[in-house]
């Protein structure tokens, strides 16, 4: 279930417990999400309370109080950054515990199956409620007319009759938006495959992994041209002193034949 931020509205936060603890936040046009075990939260736990030593048992029950009840804490501040967003939680419990964490933006999957979808199901639960509703009105008001007609007698009301198309004049929204069709039980009931873990922060750690090789490659060949100058000027060097070699016996040469 979306539990709406009051202190910052905008945004929902939904929790889902199976091997991992899944933490979903959305506004409705994004959805973010990281995935914590119990050691990564007892980390995070300390990592946002530096210096604070306390029972990791208790370090667990607080963090998962800050996440199931967001709105019972003092403060509750929502950073979105690109393609992360960033949670920092406040609350008092005699002293101050915070709680600090990083989400990454999830697939259109994942905002399907988790956004999406789900309302599409409640507005199509409400549109047959709806329908319900009308008919059984309808048909009370028939029921009370043959009743009057037989010579029944109803005291005074202040309820008029039901006027079933004032009532759809002015709740129209559900027509202007899906026409006066039903919604498509293959939409209501579509599977989507997510993917086994979030794609945009594996491309970031590709893409830091995808860097440090490139790097290193052009250190290398910085290195092996230097090595190679190194070994040009040797050469040269050494093709000098043999010139300056030759010149000399070339000259004692020539002393001699004189």
């Amino acid at each position: 279930m979306w539990t709406q931020l009051e202190k910052c509205p905008l945004y929902h936060i939904k929790l889902v417990r199976e091997r991992q603890l899944h933490i979903m936040v959305t506004d409705y046009i994004r959805i973010w999400e990281a995935f914590y075990s119990e050691n990564d939260l007892i980390t995070c736990l300390k990592e946002s309370n530096d210096g604070l030593e306390m029972d990791l048992n208790e370090l667990l029950e607080k963090g998962n109080k800050m996440l199931t009840c967001p709105n019972d804490l003092e403060s509750i501040c929502v950073l979105p950054s690109n393609s992360r967003l960033e949670i920092t939680m406040l609350m008092l419990c005699g002293f101050p515990f915070n709680l600090k964490i990083l989400l990454y933006e999830g697939s259109p999957e994942l905002f399907f199956k988790n956004v999406t979808q789900p309302a599409i199901r409640t507005v199509d639960d409400l549109r047959r409620s709806e329908k319900q509703l009308r008919l059984t009105l309808i048909t009370k008001d028939d029921e009370i007319e043959q009743y009057k007609k037989l010579g029944g007698k109803i005291k005074y009301t202040a309820i008029p009759a039901y006027n079933d198309e004032a009532h759809m004049k002015k709740h129209n929204a559900f027509e202007e938006n899906f026409g006066d069709t039903d919604i498509s039980e293959d939409l209501l009931t579509k599977e989507v495959s997510l993917p086994s873990e979030n794609v945009i922060k594996q491309e970031a750690i590709d893409e830091v992994v995808k860097t440090e090789p490139t790097t290193q490659s052009t250190d290398n060949t910085k290195n092996e041209n230097e090595v190679a100058t190194i070994k040009a000027e040797s050469i040269k060097t050494e093709t000098k002193v043999i010139k300056n070699k030759k010149e000399r016996l070339q000259i004692k040469r020539k002393k001699l034949n004189i």
